[in-house]
């Protein structure tokens, strides 16, 4: 997901493999929460007038499914990606 400006569920995924691996960026002023439902979360502090890049890594092969969800406001940007692997970083 790009140019996101909100909070936004990305999905919800079937668990195929051991780890996800999160990478977001983002800017504007304060904090965005990620979360993945049943494994955790993380918050990345964001920039005005710069971008942020962040990567983390999640072991979900404790769940079935899950959900990957950002929480920002309103005066902040953000992408994200997710990839799946088996092993850890």
């Amino acid at each position: 997901m790009d140019n996101q400006s909100t909070s936004n569920t990305v999905g919800s995924f079937p668990t195929r493999s051991k780890f996800i691996n999160v990478y977001l960026t983002c800017a504007g002023p304060g904090t965005i929460l990620i979360k993945i439902s049943g494994v955790g979360e993380y918050e990345l502090p964001c920039l005005e007038g710069d971008v942020v890049p962040s990567s983390n890594q999640f072991e979900v092969s404790t769940v079935e499914s899950y959900v990957l969800s950002i929480d920002s406001s309103v005066n902040q940007t953000w992408a994200v990606s997710m990839t799946e692997t088996e092993t850890i970083l």
